[in-house]
């Protein structure tokens, strides 16, 4: 999965996130591209990266005001982290500097922790107001506020005299006070004077502002008083400010006068794109962008070259410069460069204005520069590039998996028959990657009819009705050949294709492959499958075949198989392997298909298993499936309803009515439901092993040594009956009127040991104890969210984690 970002937000930027990527299971060029990591070499460059990952659960955001805390929160960001569980979530305090055109995070501190914290605001008492949700993702019906300020914050003058001008607010006060408020301590007053400057129009006190040489904070705001203004005749008189000896003002200036479209500007705008100062060529290229940038093409591509892509922000700023120039000639010279740092821009700026020309850029001698116009020409989308674009797929030089796979689509959307031509030769190619070869082999089965979602996004991109050449008969002739490829996911691949485009000319490699026992029993369980959907004349000797073979996966194949061909032949051979079969899988997957088996006597046979069930001799592995092969027997109305009898004196405690779920799961099914990515359960999300995964939970690494199956089962039904020490929440009323609230550490009949929000440790004693709340978690049930398949198999999985989880080193 990936993380949250902390972003600098900056004009025309793009984070790369979009819809298309939430809640798959595959997360596409997000995931695959690495677009939510901080810059790397290497990286999209149509994305401004984050600066940093910051937390799991992002929720309320305030901004240092400039009064009320300590000097040295001057500046931060404070950040609710809210994991949905008050032991593992609180508020960050985030602090920056500079770097380069953008900012570094220099350190994170948890200021207020063990709360749950929904949003955060500075009061105008100087303290810091953090809303507490208590526990949980669903409505509490409650809820608590928390207030953090220094002592005698209240009485502080500075935060008096702040707190007594915003209660009076600025309409009142004469221009010569709302300039003087402009360099105010507290960013409240300076931008509420402002606004109220701009409302009024007062640009000759404003132009005076800006232009002394100091406080910077009261020209900044100046500045930006008269860009909310505007009028571009007045604001010529800010263009001497663009050589200002203070590089802040000579940034804001630059933005300032480019936003308005200053054309006086535009000769010392070129100038400061050779600024010492990273910041003030950032908001120059910006701003000549802007303006329009014709002239200043060579100049923007020495800022360019010179960054050689070193600086993100820089590189965007350059790109938003180059998207300027208005003449296209011009621009495609400038992508005639060396540097292929310039080439590279000149394909984003292409992007922008979704020019077919970026598909030139597809020749490019350099990868990356490749790279970034297939994802220019298919991401956009530019429809005209994307001919040139499928054509690469048959260049032997072109290995890049992110380019291939953007080709191998774009064959597919453009459906004509040398695209149909090229995904067989690509998936017939030994020599090309396995995983883009089964691609391809996915991208011929869908092209008569590609996918509306799309085939690299995610994102909804029907393409529309539309007459294509027969993928099945182009690739009918190398079925064979792709079958006996040593490389299961090819193979795989294949079997897939055939299965649902219904190729019945590819039984005879088929019947090979089944027969052939140096192949995978899980290829050969696919291809057994597949001649039974096509009907295959040979499918009830294979089954047969199948059914004898030593791996339980496959005999239990041939079975169901059986079952549909012979049904009547195949239910005392379930009989037998329900009762007698070498592995609980193979007992287990006798009794399902016993429940679907299209012969009456296979109701008898269960009529014995249910007898068995109420007298309590079916054993715990096998008590799920008899109960569905039961309640799937249309004949058996009768034998379900004493089934349902059978539930109802179990009552209504969760693990009484779940005990089926205690043995037989799937371990690998139970991870997948562990690891679910469509948001039904998604245990990672919160819970970790060994480090990688959520932490509003407990890491579960060594889960199955330290909870037996009925803890385990338990903990999923009443995640509240019993919390792992140091999760759970408690509030402790104490004789003496107080209150306590925090996560137990630890507890014995003496004493209880509670972490406080603050994080500091309190021991209660427990004779001082008037009132006790039931300590809760904030892991929902899963009765109801998880059928008892789905269960049995996380438990399953929950169990096989024996091993306790790695000590971290370092710090």
């Amino acid at each position: 999965g990936d993380k949250a970002r902390w972003v600098y937000v900056v004009e025309g930027g793009n984070s790369g996130w979009h819809i298309g990527y939430q809640s798959l299971s595959d997360r596409g060029p997000w995931n695959r591209e690495k677009l939510w990591y901080p810059h790397w070499p290497g990286q999209a460059a149509y994305i401004t990266p984050p600066i940093a990952n910051v937390a799991n659960g992002p929720s309320g955001l305030t901004h240092d005001p400039g009064v009320g805390l300590p000097a040295r929160y001057r500046g931060s960001f404070f950040l609710c982290e809210f994991r949905g569980g008050s032991a593992s979530s609180g508020v960050l305090a985030l602090r920056h500097a500079p770097m380069g055109a953008g900012f570094t995070l220099l350190d994170r501190e948890q200021i207020l922790w063990r709360v749950l914290p929904t949003d955060v605001e500075f009061g105008l008492d100087g303290g810091l107001y953090v809303s507490d949700w208590t526990e949980g993702w669903r409505q509490t019906g409650k809820g608590r506020l928390y207030r953090l300020a220094l002592p005698g914050a209240r009485r502080d003058p500075a935060v008096l005299e702040s707190a007594k001008l915003l209660r009076e607010g600025m309409t009142r006060r004469d221009a010569a006070e709302l300039v003087a408020l402009l360099g105010h301590r507290d960013q409240r007053v300076r931008l509420r004077a402002q606004f109220e400057l701009a409302g009024r129009g007062e640009r000759a006190r404003l132009h005076e502002a800006a232009q002394r040489p100091e406080p910077r904070l009261s020209r900044i705001h100046a500045l930006w008083a008269l860009g909310q203004l505007g009028a571009r005749g007045e604001l010529d008189k800010v263009v001497p400010l663009l050589r200002d000896p203070d590089h802040e003002i000579r940034a804001q200036a630059a933005k300032v006068l480019g936003r308005a479209h200053v054309a006086k500007a535009r000769k010392p705008l070129v100038e400061l794109l050779r600024d010492r100062s990273p910041r003030v060529r950032f908001f120059a290229a910006i701003a000549l962008g802007q303006l329009g940038s014709d002239a200043a093409a060579d100049d923007l591509a020495e800022l360019l070259r010179t960054n050689d892509g070193r600086d993100p922000f820089l590189r965007h700023a350059g790109i938003l410069g180059l998207c300027g120039i208005a003449d296209l000639r011009k621009l495609l010279a400038v992508g005639d460069d060396e540097a292929s740092a310039v080439r590279l821009a000149v394909v984003v700026a292409l992007r922008r204005r979704a020019a077919v020309e970026a598909a030139r850029f597809l020749d490019d001698r350099d990868p990356l520069v490749v790279r970034e116009a297939a994802r220019a020409v298919y991401d956009t989308p530019i429809p005209g590039g994307l001919p040139h674009l499928a054509s690469l797929l048959h260049r032997p030089d072109i290995t890049d998996e992110h380019v291939l796979r953007r080709a191998i689509a774009a064959n597919l959307r453009v459906g004509a028959a040398p695209g149909l031509d090229r995904l067989v030769r690509f998936a017939t190619n030994r020599r090309a990657a396995t995983d883009l070869r089964a691609r391809a082999l996915e991208a011929l089965d869908r092209f008569a009819a590609p996918p509306a979602r799309d085939f690299v996004l995610n994102l909804w991109r029907p393409v529309g009705k539309r007459t294509r050449p027969d993928a099945a008969t182009a690739i009918a002739p190398h079925l064979a050949d792709l079958l006996d490829d040593r490389a299961d996911t090819v193979a795989r691949a294949t079997i897939r294709l055939i299965d649902r485009c219904k190729i019945a000319t590819a039984g005879p490699a088929l019947v090979d492959l089944v027969r052939d026992r140096k192949r995978t029993a899980a290829l050969r369980t696919a291809a057994l499958l597949t001649l039974d959907k096509l009907a295959h004349g040979k499918r009830a000797e294979l089954a047969k075949l199948a059914a004898s073979s030593r791996d339980s996966g496959l005999r239990s194949a041939g079975v169901r198989v059986l079952a549909r061909t012979d049904p009547r032949g195949a239910v005392p051979v379930l009989a037998k392997l329900a009762q007698s079969g070498k592995s609980r899988r193979e007992r287990q997957n006798a009794l399902r298909t016993l429940g679907t088996v299209g012969d009456p006597s296979a109701n008898a046979v269960l009529g014995t298993w249910f007898d068995r069930l109420r007298d309590g001799k079916v054993p715990a592995a096998l008590q799920l499936e008899v109960r569905e092969a039961i309640a799937a027997r249309s004949d058996a109305a009768e034998r379900q309803k004493r089934l349902g009898d059978l539930d109802h004196t179990r009552g209504t405690d969760p693990a009484l009515s779940h005990t089926e779920c205690l043995e037989g799961g799937d371990v690998g099914a139970g991870r997948s439901v562990f690891y679910d990515d469509k948001g039904s359960v998604s245990c990672q999300k919160c819970h970790s092993l060994n480090g990688h995964g959520g932490n509003a939970g407990p890491d579960l690494a060594g889960v199955g040594k330290r909870l037996t199956r009925a803890q385990i089962l338990d903990s999923l039904l009443t995640p509240s009956k019993q919390i792992a020490p140091g999760w759970g929440t408690v509030v402790l009323a104490l004789r003496d009127d107080s209150i306590v609230s925090g996560t137990v550490v630890r507890e014995d009949d003496r004493e209880i040991v509670v972490r406080e929000g603050t994080g500091a440790e309190r021991r209660v004693v427990k004779a001082n104890i008037v009132e006790r709340s039931p300590p809760t978690s904030p892991m929902p049930t899963l009765q109801g969210v998880l059928s008892k398949r789905r269960m049995r198999d996380l438990v399953a999985f929950l169990v096989s984690l024996e091993k306790a989880p790695k000590k971290r080193s370092g710090h």
